[in-house]
């Protein structure tokens, strides 16, 4: 689950939804020649819909329960909406929203594609497939269980407002992630009742399982208001139903929410108590959503905990009654995969739950961390959905799904087939790969020592009794690295951009950082790409031996960031990070791209030079972020071969570069400038001569690339660039360097025109006298 108003990947035009913001009650079903419609005809209340494909009855073993109602689908995007029929092609999206209606029939017509669920024609009698479970109503009472009742009067005022008062609605400061129509609270109703339903039969025994197919998601509706497409907090309303009813004997739930973002409706719902054990696996990083999210005071019994510390922190284990009953597995990035799930489940969730031996397992189903979907960019398989489920099957019978999230069509139709066939005890899809990152298990390894040293579960601490700790394979370039990023983040706020491309190397995927808001036409950018920094740090101190590691030496790590490591970088933050900040001040939007060091002994083999693999990288930012965002006054900082990736990507683009580059600066200490010329586009050579500024670490170094002419005057090679030595500096580091002409770089900065005139096209030269 999850904000943002991004279409899905799949997303093509196509029709939508009518306006029904002057119609006090929802409009019936009507049969209109081939196709059933929303009549206005009639103001009543739709009927129940029978999803004829599906049997009400008991098939062997008390079968498998499907919840689906297409009458869930008339929660919609009013403003966008204009000629919805509820038979419409799942095929396609509504191309506005990500928390598309179409959600739930997609899902359903890939069921029936795989033969998991009757359909007309099928082979088998229908009592051989899922249970249908008619979707209704959630009473009041339900709901008032976790909602207030200003939150549920809220909610029903929303039939009786016009199109212009929704749209106010939407647009108001706690409403920004949500939609709404005349028609949302009957959807989200049915929503919770469906689910409540489908719960209770399993704790009767009628079914074995079940999944409810159904919208609009929960996971983030808090006791005091609907957050985050989310209205009606379906599973907590659920589990509460539950525990309410003294018939069904359910004292001990466990609540799995693998969303991708975390569920705050639920964990504020049971923040308390011990009769809910909550355990959300959901990336944290920086303002990944709900994090960084502005909330009312006093809007929930967990705003004590609300600091400068994100609520979905691995800290936030609970109060009262309920200390160590809210576990949290908070990904520090994208891009996670099965192995890091697997490994989540391995080292915590499955240890505690069987400790916990809970009489129903309810997961909050969302499948934005699926391979493919925008939002969570993760690649979770649907093979790793469905051993998810398979495993918590292995630790209670009674295992409820209930979708929340994922927004892309087809993987959420792949992600809920492999769902429903563990479900099913059918054979379960592939995984893509079961081995976890390095970051994956720092992150699992993190909340782990936090539950031995603050909770009660004896299975975690039972490990560090009786295992050795896992030692991790983090080199020195990943810790001082995430280091960095923890920095740059705290003194100037930068943030990650995601990088996803099967061509670059994924070392490279955790390099790129940017300032909040960057991208504004009005500011110019200053790009800095820069090879990782190298100290030396007295290895006693991080691994007890006595020699001294350098950065480029991977070595293995208990998974703690050593403070040695932070101290012996410092210099980092105050030389190139310092024109970070200045250039912020400036008013200039930041991209700052961190090269590591490839270790050829260690990483695997890519068949590239890092210099081709940092120009990837630099070509890759510039086409997913600096050309969308159409600014045109760019000044491009290289360090190593960072100068190298830049004067390559200048030749491989060189109309753009010449009408959108205004400076280069380099620092060179090893190695040779690299030649800018063209064969095809006049004045190349020439006008970068122009505009760059290549400073290396002596004057002899600059002389290298002077000559004279046949007169005797100097000349230099304009091709290099206009190369300034720096003087009584031949034993300079690259920190040397920075610091050194931090003023020269600062000046250029500062004289840049918001609205540069563009440089003339001159004719090329080889050479140019000076």
């Amino acid at each position: 689950m999850g904000v943002g108003v991004t279409p899905t990947t799949d997303s093509i035009p196509l029709s939508v939804l009518p306006d029904y913001s002057q119609i006090a009650s929802l409009p019936v079903i009507s049969n209109t020649g081939n196709k059933r419609r929303l009549s206005e005809d009639h103001l009543s209340y739709p009927r129940p819909t029978k999803f004829v494909r599906m049997s009400e009855q008991a098939g062997p073993e008390h079968s498998t329960g499907i919840v689906y109602d297409p009458r869930m689908r008339l929660h919609y995007q009013n403003k966008y909406m204009k000629d919805f029929t509820l038979e419409s092609p799942p095929d396609t999206d509504l191309g506005v929203h990500p928390e598309d209606p179409r959600r739930i029939a997609k899902i359903m017509r890939a069921l029936e594609a795989e033969d998991l669920v009757h359909r007309d024609g099928s082979s088998k009698p229908a009592t051989q497939y899922p249970r249908r479970i008619n979707a209704r109503d959630a009473s009041d009472e339900e709901l008032a269980r976790v909602h207030s009742q200003d939150h549920l009067a809220e909610v029903a005022n929303l039939k009786t407002l016009t199109n212009t008062e929704l749209e106010q609605y939407e647009n108001g400061d706690l409403h920004c992630s949500l939609y709404a129509c005349n028609t949302t609270e009957q959807a989200a109703k049915l929503a919770a009742g469906g689910t409540i339903d489908l719960c209770k039969a399993i704790m009767r025994g009628e079914l074995k399982n079940g999944f409810a197919v159904v919208r609009p998601p929960g996971h983030h509706a808090e006791p005091q208001g609907p957050r985050g497409f989310c209205w009606y907090n379906n599973v907590s309303i659920a589990a509460k139903a539950l525990l309410a009813d003294p018939e069904l004997e359910c004292t001990k739930i466990l609540v799995i929410d693998w969303d991708i973002h975390h569920g705050n409706g639920i964990q504020a719902a049971h923040y308390d108590s011990d009769d809910v054990l909550y355990i959300s696996l959901h990336r944290n990083d920086f303002n990944f959503y709900p994090k960084g999210t502005s909330w009312p005071k006093n809007e929930t019994r967990i705003d004590v905990e609300r600091d400068n510390e994100s609520y979905g922190n691995r800290s936030k284990l609970g109060v009262d009654k309920g200390l160590g009953y809210n576990i949290n597995i908070p990904w520090s990035q994208g891009g996670m995969g099965d192995g890091d799930y697997i490994y989540a489940f391995d080292q915590v969730v499955l240890p505690i739950a069987r400790e916990y031996q809970p009489d129903i397992i309810i997961v909050a189903s969302g499948f934005d961390a699926a391979a493919g979907d925008t939002l969570g960019r993760c690649h979770v398989s649907d093979g790793c959905y469905a051993y998810l489920t398979h495993a918590l099957m292995g630790v209670c019978s009674k295992v409820a799904v209930v979708l929340e999230g994922g927004y892309n069509m087809l993987s959420i139709s792949l992600s809920a087939v492999g769902v429903v066939k563990a479900l099913l005890g059918r054979e379960l899809p592939r995984m893509a790969n079961s081995l976890p990152s390095v970051y994956g298990v720092y992150d699992v390894d993190n909340v782990v020592s936090i539950l031995q040293s603050r909770t009660h579960w004896q299975t975690v601490k039972v490990r560090v009794q009786n295992q050795t700790s896992p030692m991790i394979p983090v080199g020195v370039r990943e810790v001082i690295r995430q280091w960095e990023i923890a920095q740059l983040w705290d003194r100037y706020n930068l943030f990650p951009l995601f990088v996803e491309a099967e061509n670059i190397n994924k070392l490279y995927h955790n390099c790129v950082l940017a300032n909040p808001g960057f991208g504004n036409r009005a500011n110019p950018l200053l790009l800095i790409i820069h090879e990782t920094n190298e100290p030396w740090v007295g290895a006693r101190q991080i691994t007890g031996e006595g020699h001294p590691v350098r950065e480029r030496d991977d070595f293995w790590l208990d998974g703690k960031i050593s403070e040695a490591l932070a101290d012996a970088n410092r210099r980092y933050i105050e030389s190139s990070g310092s024109y970070i900040g200045d250039a912020l001040k400036l008013g200039f939007d930041v991209i700052d791209i961190h090269l590591p060091i490839v270790n050829m002994a260690h990483d695997p083999p890519t068949g590239e030079t890092p210099i081709a693999a940092a120009t990837k990288l630099l070509t890759y930012v510039m086409e997913h972020y600096v050309k969308p965002s159409d600014v045109s006054d760019i000044y491009l900082m290289a360090t190593g071969i960072g100068h190298d990736a830049v004067t390559d990507w200048i030749m491989a683009n060189e109309i753009y570069a010449m009408e959108n580059i205004t400076r280069t600066i380099s620092f060179l200490t090893e190695g040779d400038p690299k030649r800018v010329r063209s064969s095809t586009t006049d004045g190349l050579s020439r006008w970068y001569y122009k505009t760059s500024q290549v400073f290396v670490k002596s004057e002899a170094l600059a002389q290298a690339y002077m000559g004279t002419t046949d007169g005797g005057k100097p000349k230099q090679r304009i091709g290099f660039g206009s190369i300034i030595g720096s003087l009584n500096m031949e034993d300079a580091s690259m920190w040397d360097l920075l610091r050194h002409h931090r003023p020269d770089v600062m000046r250029v900065l500062d004289d840049c025109p918001r609205l540069p005139p563009k440089t003339p096209v001159l004719h090329d030269e080889d050479d140019m006298e000076i």
